[in-house]
């Protein structure tokens, strides 16, 4: 094994990037020599200065991290950032890989630089990427978002979607509401409906979705039109075609 390990970051994140950087600082043997905001970028990449070890995240512009690897001679050895566990779970059975689970902790770093640092001598194979592919594939079908992110000025958060009560759109942004506080997201309403289970949300107007589990009650008004009540109190619209969808989900909890 060399004595130092050449390293690369790939990530549409800034501050993700940035996270990485900072952990490397406490490891001598890493030496970073490139970074790439999207999947375009990251071809090219890893074509000219072929890394020993590349921090690849999954979901970004362009090519997702999968599809990369897929496009490339020379595979590197990997260490995924994904925002989605439950893929995670799965896809990184594979021996050759490891993944950071947003957002990770310094010792969950150190863990997944050790174990990628000792498989250097063995190069991953093309089989190793396409079984990759395969569970990516099939999870990709059923695997919804976990952590939506959150920027503000130069810091991401990650909201736990479990915490999320409604979300309600707001022009250009979303707004999802937790239990004792507001975050205003730059994201569509339609693009979010899609990433988040249709067991656990469900769109009850065109400008609200709403978490099952916190309807309360259905009323409604002197002027025929429904409203949603949830068990902390607020009342959101619901539209009249909406409105049997959500009914059958209710009755079938």
């Amino acid at each position: 094994m060399k004595n130092t390990i050449s390293v690369a970051i790939i990530d549409d994140e800034s501050d993700a990037r940035s996270l990485v950087k900072l952990h490397l600082e406490r490891h001598s043997h890493l030496a970073l020599i490139g970074e790439a905001e999207d999947g375009v970028e990251a071809q090219k990449l890893l074509k000219d200065l072929q890394p020993d070890l590349v921090f690849l995240d999954i979901q970004m512009p362009g090519y997702n991290g999968i599809e990369v690897l897929k496009r490339i001679v020379n595979i590197p050895h990997v260490i995924f950032i994904t925002a989605y566990d439950d893929f995670a779970v799965k896809a990184f059975e594979l021996n050759a890989i490891d993944y950071l689970l947003k957002p990770f902790t310094a010792q969950r770093f150190d863990q997944a630089v050790s174990r990628a640092t000792n498989r250097l001598a063995a190069p991953i194979t093309q089989e190793v990427v396409h079984q990759l592919i395969g569970q990516f594939n099939l999870k990709s079908k059923t695997t919804y978002l976990q952590r939506l992110p959150y920027k503000h000025r130069n810091v991401t958060e990650y909201i736990d979607t479990n915490q999320i009560l409604f979300i309600k759109s707001a022009n250009q942004y979303v707004e999802a509401y937790v239990k004792d506080r507001k975050y205003l997201i730059r994201q569509s309403l339609d693009h979010l409906e899609k990433q988040l289970s249709p067991e656990v949300f469900i769109r009850i107007h065109r400008s609200v979705i709403v978490r099952l589990s916190s309807v309360k009650a259905i009323q409604q008004d002197e002027f025929r039109h429904y409203q949603v009540i949830l068990h902390s109190g607020e009342t959101l619209p619901l539209s009249q075609v909406r409105k049997p969808l959500l009914v059958a989900k209710l009755n079938a909890e």
